[in-house]
């Protein structure tokens, strides 16, 4: 493709020649700026340009192996860390197995033991269960008091329903 066709600019399509006729020093570099070159310099292939697609093919299969080598190292690890959980889970579960098997065991035998403990002393049950009979004679001294106890409490109250209404109606007047 042509260049710009200029005084001090290269007819070159090669971004590398010499630029200028007059040695500007400065400007050198000018022409691969503007220049319409569709092939990149050296060093200067990016992801845009399409030069040399067997090389972006590579670039681009080596990336897609490099992705596809993280995914299965993280698969790898997602897979451990999976296996570790369930390790663990499952130790937990077993000590707590434990825990209860141990606890029902304990639990039986205290059971076991009350019952033989109760079996063994009928008699000492049996008392603390029944209660002796109501006799009103041996019991008529308390319930007297508990009435005479309560008569005066009543007394009591309605004398002083007495006094405060007597006092609600001295101050109406």
């Amino acid at each position: 493709m042509p260049s710009s066709a200029g005084v001090g600019y290269s007819s070159s399509n090669s971004p590398t020649s010499p630029t200028s006729a007059t040695g500007r020093g400065a400007f050198t570099d000018y022409d691969t700026l503007f220049s319409h070159d569709w092939h990149p310099g050296p060093g200067q292939r990016g992801a845009g340009t399409y030069a040399d697609l067997a090389s972006a093919k590579a670039d681009a299969e080596s990336r897609k192996l490099e992705r596809e080598r993280r995914i299965a190292l993280e698969q790898r690890e997602a897979d451990l860390e999976r296996r570790e959980r369930e390790q663990k889970r499952q130790q937990d579960m077993s000590t707590l197995e434990m825990r209860r098997k141990k606890e029902a065991v304990e639990e039986a035998g205290r059971r076991r033991k009350a019952k033989d403990e109760i079996r063994d002393k009928p008699a000492l049950a049996a008392a603390q269960a029944k209660r002796p009979k109501f006799d009103f004679q041996k019991e008529k001294p308390q319930i007297m008091v508990g009435i005479a106890t309560a008569l005066q409490a009543a007394n009591n109250l309605i004398n002083s329903c007495r006094v405060s209404d007597q006092l609600e109606t001295s101050a109406i007047h």
